[in-house]
């Protein structure tokens, strides 16, 4: 069986917003429709990420 990706989430770490720049331009490049991206750049955005994501492929 051969599986398909549909969509594209990213997580990144980007305290000066670099890094969110070149993730999110990567997913773009993809083509595919993006989930919500997962930011663990703050003490609290880290405390609350679950460790899970949503999307077919995940760009860290």
């Amino acid at each position: 069986m051969t599986e398909i990706i549909r969509n594209v989430q990213y997580l990144f770490f980007s305290p000066t917003g670099s890094t969110r720049k070149v993730v999110e331009t990567v997913a773009q490049g993809t083509g595919l429709p993006a989930m919500a991206p997962i930011s663990i750049t703050t003490p609290q955005e880290r405390d609350s990420f679950s460790g899970q994501f949503e999307g077919d492929l995940l760009i860290v």
